[in-house]
């Protein structure tokens, strides 16, 4: 039966002749003449078999592509890290039973005849852990003294690892050596570990795996000399201790007036690692003064975080990539003070990137040809600024506002170099491979009837961590966090220049319908900007604030936009309808809170 089915059509009378192919032949111009006695054909289209069309569809599986930094295969957990073999980064894979796969086939050695060999097999596609995206070498990845602790400890209760030692190697890897020692090259793997049978991934590991750099705890801390020091503690006291222990790591550095806000600090912390876990994740937003600590903050907490990136000043192509690629924690510091470009492309991730299968579309040139492109924006982030956020990034956020400090922690500055982080981030990689489980079916069970629908979404991961760690924690947090969103509306939105534009008409406007001059409306919200900043000029909100006060331009722009506001034209100017009923319908449609009468 043929695969397929040319139809030529003759140029003469319009004709069809088919001609039936095989899969891989390509059509031949006809020798037959046509009924019109004339041999001039032209190629009309190609008639593929249905049939043959279904068994190819039959010998072919569904495939699922993962990303490599974190998520769950085959009923696992497991983190992603790029490791240096041979001059060469490739991708691996560890898993919560002490398992790690690796791809070996981007390893290049030996000379002659045989340079450029392969060392060996994608470890991590052959076991069905299929993947589009390879992995980026970071600075604050695990560390590999942990990995190898973790898996030894893995292997001792059952783990489906070994060590791999020279000696002890299958014939591949013997004769891979031999090539290497041939060559005078030595390869180093000793830190690495092989499983013992693969695609597989079955033995789960025990309840009361315990790592021995990790259970112990006195909470002595010490900043300057990098240690962690610890008394020995039982395995279910583990969450316990790390949450204690990022909690003192904040309070170091940071002078708060209420230090609940070290609970949502620590349990973001962890969430970081697990986030793959939730359907969704809110992002921290440090909206307070200058000189506040908030930038300070946020490097404190992108230290303890799972591959914290920085995303104050990237270029366009590299923002939307960046939550993929990393899957991590993204701090974005000084938001109002980025350029209006660069904030619309943020504003485009924030708007989606706090759910799952959040992703936007850019519009890539390849060639000449441009085409579409999807980005997965899903990963917990940092916002920090002075002025505020529009509404609907707002209420993906959990608002915290901090104050300036005059005690001795103002002066305590976060070392990036020191080795205290690295530990943390070790701590934390291992609790969460080894409790990944209970979080899970925390976060699945978890009921609140305090919290509305979307508020819940934004901090139900965080929740469920701390619930399973201490319950009363969790009920010190939850207070806190009720407080944070119902004060939500009132303040954070009074530094917002969409809000204040309507709140500084809803003021300076009648009842009956008028029309007012675009620079009219102007003074008005700047009077309401200086007003809630508490200076007198324009240079003193300019020095505060960090940005300029708006201009008519951006009044102008902002109200043709809305279908509700009639305009028109005076002069060379422009006047809009107002009434304070048209302005309450509009701020009501938004979300907007002020104050209603009657």
């Amino acid at each position: 039966m043929a695969d397929k089915t040319a139809i030529w059509k003759c140029r003469r009378c319009g004709n069809l002749l088919s001609q039936e192919l095989k899969r891989g032949q390509k059509p031949v111009i006809p020798e037959v003449f046509c009924e019109c006695k004339h041999k001039d054909w032209e190629l009309e289209r190609y008639d593929f078999e249905r049939t043959n069309g279904g068994k190819i569809f039959e010998k072919l599986d569904e495939i699922i592509h993962y990303n490599l930094n974190q998520g769950i295969f085959q009923n696992h957990f497991y983190f992603g890290k790029k490791i240096e073999l041979e001059g060469n980064f490739v991708d691996s894979v560890i898993f919560d039973n002490g398992c790690v796969l690796i791809d070996y086939s981007g390893v290049k050695v030996g000379g002659g005849k045989k340079k450029n060999e392969s060392y060996g097999r994608n470890e991590i596609k052959e076991a069905g852990l299929n993947y589009r995206i390879s992995l980026v070498p970071t600075d604050n990845a695990w560390s590999n003294k942990s990995i190898a602790d973790f898996c030894k400890n893995a292997e001792s209760v059952g783990g489906v690892v070994s060590a791999y030692v020279e000696g002890s190697v299958d014939n591949t890897l013997k004769k891979l050596l031999y090539i290497n020692k041939k060559n005078k090259k030595n390869i180093h793997l000793t830190y690495l570990y092989r499983p013992t049978s693969y695609p597989t991934l079955t033995t789960p590991i025990a309840e009361t795996l315990t790592t021995p750099n990790y259970t112990k705890t006195t909470l002595k801390i010490n900043y300057t000399k990098t240690t962690l020091n610890y008394t020995k503690t039982t395995p279910n006291q583990l969450g316990k201790t790390l949450f204690e222990i990022l909690i003192k790591t904040q309070d170091y550095f940071m002078d708060v007036t209420d230090k609940r806000i070290f609970l949502i600090g620590a349990a973001y912390i962890i969430a970081t690692y697990c986030f793959e876990l939730f359907r969704s994740i809110g992002y921290l937003f440090f909206n307070s003064e200058s000189d506040s600590g908030k930038t300070k903050f946020a490097e404190i907490i992108g230290n303890c975080s799972f591959h914290t990136i920085d995303a104050s000043d990237p270029s366009d192509s590299a923002l939307f990539r960046a939550p993929e690629l990393f899957k991590g924690l993204m701090v974005i510091d000084d938001f109002d003070k980025m350029s209006e470009e660069k904030r619309n492309a943020l504003l485009q991730i924030l708007k989606i990137g706090y759910k799952k299968k959040g992703k936007t579309m850019r519009v890539e040139r390849k060639r000449d040809v441009f085409q579409p492109k999807f980005f997965d924006c899903y990963c917990p982030k940092i916002i920090t600024n002075i002025s505020g956020l529009e509404p609907v990034t707002l209420s993906r956020c959990i608002p915290i506002h901090l104050m300036k400090t005059l005690t001795e922690k103002g002066k305590r500055e976060p070392d990036d170099r020191n080795q205290i982080w690295q530990l943390i981030r070790d701590f934390c990689h291992i609790y969460v491979l080894t409790h990944w489980k209970r979080i899970q079916q925390d976060y699945e069970s978890y009921e609140c009837t305090v919290l509305n629908n979307r508020d819940l979404e934004l901090v139900k991961g965080p929740l469920a961590i701390v619930k399973g760690i201490d319950s009363a924690l969790h009920q010190q947090m939850l207070d806190f966090l009720v407080n944070c969103f119902g004060d939500r509306a009132k303040v954070d939105l009074s530094g917002d220049w969409d809000y204040a534009l309507f709140a500084s008409i809803l003021a300076n406007v009648i009842d009956e319908p008028k029309h007012y001059s675009t620079t009219q409306i102007t003074s008005w919200l700047k009077e309401h900007l200086m007003v809630e900043a508490g200076v007198d000029t324009e240079q003193e909100y300019k020095r505060i604030r960090g940005r300029s006060l708006p201009t008519p331009r951006f009044v102008g722009r902002r109200l043709s936009r809305i279908p509700l506001i009639k305009k028109r034209r005076v002069g060379a100017g422009v006047e809009y309808e107002l009434s304070k009923p048209l302005v309450e319908q509009y701020m009501r449609i938004r979300g907007y809170y002020f104050e209603e009468v009657g």
